[in-house]
């Protein structure tokens, strides 16, 4: 993008922009993959047979219970860190010489 006229700080902007969106989409895909496997099991129960753990045993199955308010924390700690994930890389992309970079083999 460098070779055709694009700026540095651009460049960094759109890493960092894909970075973002990569993040919000995972949440999404996340977020309603773990919502239908919640749907499923609150029905059916998640059983341990009669497993036993430091004299507790697990006869009864597990319902699972989907709440709201607890849903918001962790889908906005993924985009903020996949977000700062991209600052590296973005500012490499945006730093690169475009005739080097074209030289160099992969």
């Amino acid at each position: 993008m460098r070779a055709v006229g694009t700026g540095r700080s651009t460049v960094v902007f759109l890493v960092l922009l894909e970075a973002f969106w990569l993040g919000v989409f995972a949440v999404l895909f996340g977020f309603l993959a773990g919502w239908g496997v919640i749907q499923y099991f609150a029905g059916a129960g998640i059983s341990f047979g009669d497993f036993d753990f430091s004299g507790i045993m697990f006869d009864q199955p597990i319902y699972p219970d989907f709440r709201w308010g607890s849903q918001w924390i962790y889908p906005l700690f993924t985009i903020v860190f996949t977000t700062l994930a991209g600052v590296y890389p973005g500012l490499h992309a945006g730093g690169l010489n475009p005739a080097r970079a074209i030289r160099k083999s992969l």
